[in-house]
């Protein structure tokens, strides 16, 4: 194609991007129906003039100019002439008055539409649509022009510049989600499909822009927990659709169908113009302590979730190629009539699970976990517990991803002990004579550690629980511990009938799977998961599949619900190990315990043990199955009267134990929570 043509098709697009963000913005401060026609008016034109070229260019040559003369000219005559009424009508709003939802529907609809009319326009001019417009379905032609580069990076421009232009009334937490949506609107990999670094930088840009609003919207949340209910809802809505927009790109990597990702973008532009077209309801509207809301903090945490799902799988296959989902262990649908349903259901769990357990979405989830774990250590006082949170990060990255990911081979992991047995039994394979060395020493070494230093070492350190739960925003819904009917019934160190069920069942189902596994091997029974060994299968269901579904219910079951519920095989027997060992909390002076009113200690901890003062009181200690030594306690003391004790202290002898200087306050650096107090000069929702 002529350059200069190219050049000039270009201009014309941005032009009309340009206008059309003013147009937007004339109809968001209308303040007479006069203005909203005027604006509606000027959508329909710039429409009009990109439809009456693919009229002329579409039909014969006969009809084509007849057409495109009659659509400007109806467009034209019926604008100016509800022009004309509202202007005579001359009603005028009241200030303060926005656009009704009728009115929002229609600049929205207008603007989209006139979008799409001009990218078909300038796709025609350009020669993109030869030989296209006229076999192509009519739904593949509309998708086809959605995902195009003359439809998403003029509407970026077009979003960009209504973001500016309302940047003077809009919430400055808000004012950053909406600044990011379109340079992750311009980052889309269909934009420029021929050209492979496009690809691969898109992707991994999209996808980082995305992680970064998400950590930027749970830091400010856990900052101002007190949230305008518009905004949250605008949050949870733009989770799904950020989800929906992974899922359609995976979709288009895998069949070069774009249709599902084309609906995606449709459903961002018009939430995100609905925004623009109403700041003052995202501002001015009631705010609501969502972080004592079970299903909406539900639907915030589902929505975030989702989106990572398909982001790490978008990830997977774009980075690692078709391989990665195509080469996994799929059950035949061929098992007679009507059981298909069975292992198409393995199926689809043996997908979840394989991107879950993938390297691309653990270092997606690892940084965007990471992030808010480095923020708590930014606010964390002991040094202790920072040291633990940064070895958390570290232990994450080199345990959970590189070491089984990149370095090791899996015939070389599965004879390590503890590091290709991370989990204990099914984590490296089926549990058969080969491998009865290698688990016995993990168990050991695990056994070992959790005696000197206590469970801490793996439910607080190596294992990925706990950069998940102990970074800002999720440790900040143990609220729930307290609020959910399931959490409250787990608060305490005393194990309840419920705890006593749930690790009797986890217990029950591993040994079982564990006898299966090694019956099956000696040829006495054949008994798998349509191919695979039943103790890796109970592991990766435990760990790959309902760990999350236990994550993901916080507002129902509490944070660290593992722990607190015993549904952790691996992790109660760390801790009865660590129960049995050195470790334990000890108070400095138990009478300072007596004298505190507040008792934060006890709304610090995660797993909800809510009996540490009067341990500390009657015994001047604190030691519990449940206790894993996260620190929180330890950090929200506010007379920094506890302190961590293990086989380091009892080799040197120096407990440390003596009284805390007293000076009559408690330490200033202690919120409302249990935990320090916050910066003022950190934005979070307005």
């Amino acid at each position: 194609m002529d350059p200069v043509l190219l050049a000039v098709l270009w201009v014309l697009a941005v032009a009309m991007a340009v206008v059309a963000a003013y147009v937007i913005r004339r109809a968001a401060v209308a303040a007479s129906p006069f203005d909203v026609a005027l604006a509606l008016f000027l959508l329909a034109m710039m429409g009009s003039m990109a439809g009456g070229f693919l009229l002329y260019e579409a039909l014969p040559v006969q009809w084509g100019l007849q057409a495109a003369l009659f659509l400007g000219m109806w467009v034209m005559v019926f604008g100016i002439g509800q022009l004309l009424a509202e202007l005579r009508g001359g009603e005028k709003w009241e200030a303060g008055r926005r656009p009704s939802l009728a009115v929002r529907a229609s600049v929205i609809a207008g603007a989209l539409a006139t979008e799409l009319v001009m990218t078909f326009a300038l796709e025609l001019a350009s020669g993109d649509l030869a030989g296209v417009a006229r076999t192509a379905p009519l739904g593949s032609l509309l998708a086809a022009g959605i995902t195009s580069s003359w439809f998403l990076f003029p509407m970026s421009l077009e979003m960009a510049l209504s973001v500016y232009l309302a940047r003077r009334e809009t919430p400055r937490f808000l004012l950053v989600i909406l600044s990011l949506q379109p340079v992750i609107m311009a980052l889309s990999p269909t934009a420029v499909p021929d050209l492979q670094p496009w690809l691969t930088a898109s992707v991994v840009g999209g996808g980082g822009a995305m992680t970064v609003v998400f950590v930027f919207v749970m830091e400010s949340f856990r900052r101002s927990p007190r949230m305008n209910r518009a905004i949250f809802d605008y949050l949870v809505l733009l989770a799904f659709v950020f989800g929906l927009m992974m899922a359609g790109l995976l979709v288009w990597t895998l069949d070069g169908n774009p249709a599902l990702f084309a609906v995606s973008l449709l459903a961002e532009m018009t939430l995100f113009f609905n925004a623009i077209l109403m700041p003052d309801r995202l501002s001015q509207g009631e705010k609501v302590a969502y972080l004592e809301r079970a299903w909406p903090m539900f639907g915030l945490i589902l929505g975030v979730f989702v989106a990572e799902f398909f982001m790490g799988a978008l990830f997977d296959v774009a980075l690692s190629g078709t391989g990665f989902l195509t080469g996994m262990a799929y059950a035949p649908l061929t098992a007679g009539a009507g059981a298909p349903a069975l292992p198409a259901l393995f199926n689809g769990l043996l997908f979840v699970t394989g991107v879950l357990a993938s390297p691309w979405f653990l270092i997606m989830m690892g940084a965007e976990m990471g992030a808010l774990v480095a923020f708590k250590i930014r606010e964390t006082r002991s040094r202790e517990t920072r040291t633990r949170l940064s070895f958390v990060i570290g232990a994450y990255f080199v345990y959970a991803i590189f070491l089984p990911a990149f370095i090791l081979s899996p015939q070389r992991l599965s004879s390590l002990p503890l590091i290709g047995w991370s989990m204990g039994i099914g984590t490296g394979g089926g549990f058969i004579p080969p491998f009865f060395v290698v688990i016995a020493l993990t168990y050991a070494i695990a056994a070992v550690l959790s005696l000197l230093f206590g469970a801490r070492q793996m439910c607080s350190g190596l294992c990925t629980a706990a950069l998940m739960y102990q970074g800002t925003f999720y440790d900040s819904l143990k609220g729930f511990n307290r609020r959910s009917t399931v959490g409250n019934k787990l608060l305490g160190s005393k194990l309840s009938r419920l705890y006593g069920v749930v690790f009797s069942l986890s217990w029950a189902s591993i040994t079982a799977a564990a006898a299966l596994s090694y019956l099956d091997y000696a040829g006495i029974v054949h008994v798998t998961a349509y191919g695979l060994d039943l103790a890796y299968f109970t592991e990766v269901l435990y760990f790959n599949f309902l760990w999350y579904v236990v994550f993901l219910t916080i507002p129902f079951v509490g944070v660290y619900a593992c722990v607190s519920s015993g549904y952790c095989y691996w992790g109660t027997f760390n801790q009865v190990l660590g129960r049995l060992g050195f470790f334990r909390l000890k108070a400095r002076d138990p009478a300072v315990c007596v004298s505190c009113e507040t008792k934060p200690c006890t709304r610090a901890c995660p797993v909800g043990l809510n009996d540490l003062p009067v341990n500390f009181i009657d015994k001047g200690e604190f030691k519990a199955l449940k206790c894993i030594g996260v620190g929180d306690c330890v950090e929200s003391c506010p007379y920094e009267n506890i302190l961590f004790w293990d086989v380091r202290h009892w080799l040197s002898g120096k407990a440390s134990l003596e009284r805390p200087r007293r000076t009559g306050q408690p330490l200033p650096m202690v919120g409302e929570d249990g935990g320090r107090a916050l910066s003022a000069k950190t934005p979070g929702p307005e």
